[in-house]
C-alpha cells in the first residue's frame, strides 16, 4: 500500500483537502489535519501524478485564497503486459504496393522495458523501451509472415506474435433496391 501525507503547517486551523489524479478528476476530499491517500488494491494504471491541494482560509495580502499544491508522481511495478490496441494484428498489405507499412507491438510496465522484435528467422529487427516499430514496403511474397516481440524488465517478461498477410482482393457486394411511387 503506497500513502501520500500532506501536514498541516497553519495550527489552529483545519485545512479542506482535495487529491487529483492526471484528469484532474477528485480522488478525495476531506477535512483533517493530514491529508491521506492510499491504494490498497494498487496496478499499473494507477501510475502518474497525483496532487493535493489543501486551503484552511488563510488570505494573501491581496484578499486571495491561499492554496497550497504539491504534486508527487506514483511509479506502480509492473512485469510488462501487451496493449494490444496499440498492437494490431495481423495487419495487411499487397505485394507491391508503394506505401510503407508498419508492424508494431506496444507493451506497459515499469520499470522501464526493453522491448524487443524478430522476424521469423530469429533477427532483431526492432528495439524500444515501450514500442517496437519495423516499417518496410512489402515488395515480395517473402516480405509477409510473422514477427515475434518481446518485452522484459526486472519484474518479468512477455511475448506477443504479430503478423503481417498479404490482403486478399477487395469484393464489393452491393444490394440495390429501387423503390418508385406510382
Amino acid at each position: 500500500m503506497r500513502s501520500i501525507r500532506r501536514p498541516n503547517s497553519n495550527r489552529g486551523m483545519v485545512p479542506s483537502w482535495k487529491f487529483t489524479n492526471p484528469g484532474q478528476t477528485t480522488l478525495m476530499r476531506g477535512d483533517k489535519k493530514v491529508a491521506k491517500i492510499s491504494f490498497p488494491n494498487i496496478h499499473i494504471y494507477n501510475t502518474g501524478d497525483y496532487t493535493c491541494q489543501a486551503k484552511n482560509g488563510a488570505m494573501d495580502s491581496a484578499g486571495q485564497v491561499i492554496v497550497v499544491k504539491e504534486t508527487v508522481k506514483l511509479y506502480v511495478r509492473s512485469a510488462p503486459k501487451i496493449d494490444k490496441i496499440a498492437s494490431p494484428t495481423p495487419v495487411y498489405s499487397f505485394v507491391g504496393i508503394t506505401r510503407a507499412v508498419t508492424v508494431t507491438c506496444t507493451f506497459s510496465g515499469y520499470p522501464v522495458l526493453t522491448v524487443r522484435m524478430y522476424s521469423e528467422n530469429g533477427t532483431e529487427i526492432a528495439r524500444g523501451n515501450t514500442t517496437a516499430s519495423y516499417t518496410l514496403k512489402t515488395t515480395t511474397e517473402e516480405d509477409f509472415g510473422k514477427f515475434n516481440c518481446t518485452a522484459e524488465n526486472p519484474d518479468g517478461k512477455a511475448a506477443h506474435l504479430m503478423e503481417l498477410r498479404k490482403a486478399g482482393t477487395s469484393v464489393c457486394t452491393c444490394n440495390v433496391w429501387s423503390v418508385y411511387k406510382v
